[in-house]
């Protein structure tokens, strides 16, 4: 059996090549970190049977592409003088493109059954792997239109670029080359299809600041109104004799730490 064939527990997070560390890499993004399969095989059934069929690596996508995908996997056997195999796979309820064999590519939305594909001979696919949502842009509807659907990646964006990709694709001698071919692809149409500069709350940073501000106000208002309860409970006692209330710096030192310690979070 050739190498194409044998799993390697160490391999499937090879990086793509990083732009320049002068500014290429957009603000506010971070270099994405995809697992190996012999690290994570989540969805595959029977992984350790099926890993010595075929050959499964991953990698990561560029900053430019990174908001709409998760990663980009690539599959190859050589079963040449040997039984076909058939794998089960549980899919991840996200939608993927595939490009197998020279083959143009196939839209895959959200499936709701247990898959399965046979592999014989000697081959290989790309998958696109989106992230939840990542292919609503591409697609222009809602992804359940989609759902257990598998349809022309032509369908969905226009004809030179399907076609392009498709032989960029096939052209890549290894998978590395057919996951930065395509991961290119992308990355040219990325700005037609996602707004290059997304909304202050899908930053991290900006989150994290937007709830530091709403708990801190949070923290003041509870602390106003403490003080006017503990003015009432004091006018009260008096006028009317009442059991001791605790005062306003008492109740502040118990409900302080669990303040602070959300604001800081």
């Amino acid at each position: 059996m050739s190498d194409m064939a044998r799993p390697s527990p160490g391999r499937g997070a090879a990086v793509l090549k990083e732009p320049d560390s002068e500014g290429a890499r957009p603000s506010g993004t971070v270099a994405r970190v995809v697992r190996s399969v012999g690290e994570d095989a989540r969805g595959i059934v029977a992984p350790d049977a099926g890993l010595q069929r075929f050959r499964l690596d991953r990698f990561p996508p560029s900053a430019e592409v990174g908001r709409m995908v998760d990663r980009y996997w690539v599959g190859t056997w050589d079963l040449r003088g040997r039984p076909s195999h058939t794998q089960h796979v549980y899919a991840h309820p996200v939608v993927n493109v595939t490009f197998q064999d020279g083959g143009p590519g196939l839209v895959t939305g959200v499936t709701t059954a247990v898959g399965s594909r046979t592999l014989s001979g000697a081959g290989r696919v790309l998958g696109i792997m989106f992230r939840p949502a990542g292919f609503r842009p591409l697609l222009g509807r809602s992804l359940s239109t989609i759902r257990d659907v598998t349809l022309p990646w032509s369908a969905v964006v226009a004809d030179a670029v399907a076609d392009g990709m498709a032989r960029a694709v096939a052209a890549a001698p290894d998978g590395e080359g057919m996951a930065a071919a395509a991961d290119a692809a992308l990355a040219r149409q990325a700005a037609a299809w996602v707004p290059p500069d997304p909304q202050p709350w899908g930053r991290p940073a900006a989150l994290v600041e937007r709830a530091r501000a709403a708990l801190a106000q949070g923290y003041r208002k509870i602390k106003i109104k403490i003080k006017k309860m503990a003015q009432i409970s004091r006018l009260k006692r008096n006028s009317v004799a009442a059991p001791p209330t605790p005062t306003t710096d008492h109740i502040m030192s118990m409900i302080r730490p669990f303040w602070a310690g959300s604001v800081q979070a």
